[in-house]
């Protein structure tokens, strides 16, 4: 990959950051965000094209595009698509006056951040993005899927590390306790058919799908959890979609490992 020269931007960059109205209908609406935006306060394709072929196509020229956003509008309005095929590049969506523009990007720099493919910038059809939002669906929904198997597998058997004398470091996982063979029916002592007290956990999980807005993923995560402890988020009850269950004695002694039932 080629070496990026360094561009001076030229005293003016400011100036030419301004907004100026389009010549043609300047009251046409985009909805988008909960506002509605008049789409001669956005940036055209072309002149944002511009921009940052003049100034450098990095993120942080478009750092300057987000501040006239957030000054018009109270909010930035632009988005990374961190998904891809190698998950090493992705794109920026950002609203212009003719409709969504897609910056695609496959390098980021320390400083600077992303490197856009002017080139390959386009306006995203409606099949563009239903194409981009079952890819970004299908990535949120497998990497949930395991950290809730992550979750089940170490509240049923925490790890825990140790350090011998000479500095050698382990990791132990508690024995799991096997189920009883309930296939053996030979004889047995009376002492050991004595009933116990056991504490069997059956856990079931709901979910639900909430449109949450924001200004890049993990914020909308924040977000999300902030409006489910005030309560402005409620879960409706439904068919669980997980089912777990574990015993453990009653006095604290051996425990099953959870299991789907």
């Amino acid at each position: 990959m080629g070496e990026i020269k360094n561009r001076q931007r030229p005293d003016s960059v400011d100036a030419a950051m301004e907004l100026t109205a389009p010549s043609g209908n300047t009251d046409s609406i985009l909805h988008y965000m909960g506002l509605a935006i008049d789409r001669s306060n956005l940036y055209s394709k072309d002149a944002l094209i511009k921009l940052l072929d003049t100034c450098g196509g990095l993120d942080s020229t478009l750092d300057k595009v987000r501040d006239t956003y957030t000054e018009r509008f109270g909010n930035q309005l632009i988005w990374k698509y961190p998904f891809s095929d190698s998950m090493q590049d992705g794109g920026t969506i950002i609203p212009v006056q003719e409709g969504f523009l897609f910056l695609p990007y496959n390098c980021v720099f320390e400083h600077g951040g992303a490197r856009y493919q002017l080139s390959g910038a386009e306006l995203l059809s409606a099949e563009d993005i239903r194409t981009l939002q079952t890819e970004c669906r299908a990535y949120m929904d497998g990497l949930l899927s395991a950290l809730r198997d992550m979750e089940h597998t170490m509240q049923a058997r925490p790890a825990t590390q140790c350090v011998d004398t000479q500095g050698a470091c382990s990791i132990n996982f508690p024995p799991a306790v096997p189920e009883p063979d309930r296939a053996d029916t030979g004889p047995c002592n009376p002492l050991e058919t004595e009933l116990r007290q056991y504490l069997v956990t059956i856990e079931e999980h709901i979910s639900q799908a909430f449109p949450v807005t924001a200004v890049d993923i993990s914020a909308a995560l924040e977000t999300a959890e902030k409006q489910y402890q005030d309560g402005t988020l409620v879960v409706q009850q439904s068919q669980p979609t997980a089912r777990l269950m574990m015993a453990q004695e009653e006095n604290g002694g051996a425990e099953t490992e959870w299991r789907e039932f």
